[in-house]
């Protein structure tokens, strides 16, 4: 059985239930899907494979949409007010779920930004360091003021970087 996946606009006038349910995260239930005149355009597949209920359900965690859930059934399985009542905390779960992967996600990519950023600061800060204290040490030792003032400078190359991270968030010099 080939199956064909189209790809069409998000808009307000479209007369599927799903993009509605989406738009407007309210949930809706159809009890005579095949005389659902604003469906009509899918009776044909409706009277095929028997499907008389469609029910949808936004999948919405704290105002947030992250999709719907939409059950169709048939004449000899309809869909009681209980099992509406059962697919609407089951959607609720659902968009839990897909929230706490996201949240997750969003989680992994502020650690490995936090990760980054330390990474570069410690390059920022530890290598001028290192360059003063080999030049100061070095001043010690043969009394040399050209070794100082170079000692100087990479104290000013952290200045730089502390100044950066403070007034504008960068690291850099």
């Amino acid at each position: 059985m080939e199956k064909t996946i189209k790809e069409y606009p998000l808009e307000k006038n479209q007369p599927w239930v799903a993009v509605r349910v989406f738009l407007e995260a309210k949930e809706r239930y159809i009890k005579d899907v095949q005389r659902y005149e604003p469906l009509a355009f899918n009776r044909d597949l409706y009277k095929k494979h028997g499907i008389k209920e469609l029910y949808t359900v936004p999948l919405n965690v704290k105002g947030e949409m992250h999709g719907v859930l939409q059950v169709a059934s048939r004449e000899n399985n309809p869909i009681t007010l209980d099992k509406r009542k059962l697919l609407h905390a089951i959607s609720e779960e659902i968009a839990a779920g897909i929230a706490k992967i996201e949240a997750e996600e969003r989680m992994k990519r502020a650690l490995e930004q936090e990760r980054e950023f330390k990474l570069k600061t410690a390059h920022y800060f530890f290598n001028p360091i290192t360059i003063a204290k080999g030049y100061l040490q070095l001043a010690m030792e043969e009394n040399g003021k050209d070794k100082i003032l170079k000692a100087i400078e990479a104290i000013e190359r952290v200045e730089k970087v502390v100044k950066n991270i403070i007034t504008k968030g960068e690291i850099r010099e």
